[in-house]
């Protein structure tokens, strides 16, 4: 088991919250569609090709770094 540090013990995140009530209504027998989990995959939703050569690009070209932690 990793534990968390001491100063991120409190921190909460509300999309837990989210799932959770998606998970209890489901057990409901509602239909819920799962749109917080970031994979657009999973909706059939494909990356358009201009895009994929514009990352591709900007990673060749060294554009790929973090963003500043301040940002």
């Amino acid at each position: 088991m990793v534990r968390s540090a001491r100063h991120i013990e409190n921190v909460r995140s509300a999309i837990r919250n989210v799932v959770a009530e998606a998970h209890r209504l489901e057990t409901q027998g509602r239909h819920i569609l799962d749109l917080n989990i970031g994979d657009p995959l999973k909706f059939d939703f494909r990356t358009p090709p201009h895009l994929i050569e514009a990352v591709h690009k900007a990673m060749v070209d060294g554009h790929n770094g973090y963003a500043p932690s301040g940002a």
